[in-house]
């Protein structure tokens, strides 16, 4: 089948997750500016938070954050 992650498709995927408007999660707990992509979710009691962390002079960091428990919708934040 081969390897599918063309260039393109990996800056599209990066673009879709830069369009995120929920910030919080994983952003909330970091400073402004344009170095992060993250996408956020929840079913029932779980909430989760994955990302890409760009910072200057460094490689991508990639971050997950998964958490159940949460009775109410704004626990998490």
């Amino acid at each position: 089948m081969g390897d599918r992650r063309t260039p393109n498709l990996c800056d599209l995927a990066v673009d879709i997750l830069k369009r995120q408007q929920h910030m919080d999660g994983i952003p909330r707990y970091l400073p402004g500016g344009g170095g992060r992509r993250h996408k956020d979710g929840w079913v029932n009691d779980l909430r989760a938070d994955a990302g890409i962390l760009f910072v200057p002079g460094r490689a991508p960091i990639s971050l997950a954050v998964m958490a159940d428990g949460f009775d109410r919708p704004r626990e998490w934040a």
